[in-house]
């Protein structure tokens, strides 16, 4: 089956056997849910709780795997992106609900539409394309003079 995994090493890296028996790992069909925060034994006996804010767990029927991330913004953006790879996986509609009633999906603010008439500006005339072209070009710069000066004759 399809399985979350996690260890001291990088997993593609891990080369010995120690490295290798270091790997934990949770089947996909057997995680009931993603836990926020300091809710698990494991975490309540060796966590802290000026970190609490940066755990989260992925919590199985035979284990569970506890996860310290280096930012809430990761926490919030693992925990739910994993939650959304088991949804997929198991297609469990009870664990669909159980996490939408936990993350509610955010409503969309509506703008107000005045019903007034946008205001314009009746004294201010349109401009003509000849006069945009003209206020785009630069100005000509004076060819300072060189044999012909009358200033230096004198």
């Amino acid at each position: 089956g399809t399985h979350i995994c996690t260890g001291p090493v990088r997993i593609i890296e891990a080369v010995t056997d120690k490295e290798k028996a270091s790997i934990k790992q949770i089947e996909m069909e057997k995680i009931s849910e993603i836990k926020k925060g300091m809710s698990t034994e494991v975490f309540e006996r060796t966590g802290s709780e000026s970190k609490q804010r940066k755990y989260f767990s992925i919590v199985g029927s035979e284990r569970t795997l506890d996860i310290e991330v280096i930012s809430v913004e990761q926490r919030d953006f693992l925990a739910t992106r994993i939650a959304l790879l088991v949804l997929d996986c198991q297609k469990n509609e009870d664990w669909l609900r159980t996490h939408y009633k936990e993350h509610p999906p955010k409503k969309k603010k509506r703008r107000k539409i005045s019903k007034k008439p946008a205001r314009r500006n009746v004294s201010r005339k349109p401009r003509s394309r000849s006069d945009s072209d003209e206020s785009n070009t630069k100005p000509r710069r004076r060819k300072p003079r060189s044999d012909g000066d009358e200033s230096s004759k004198n």
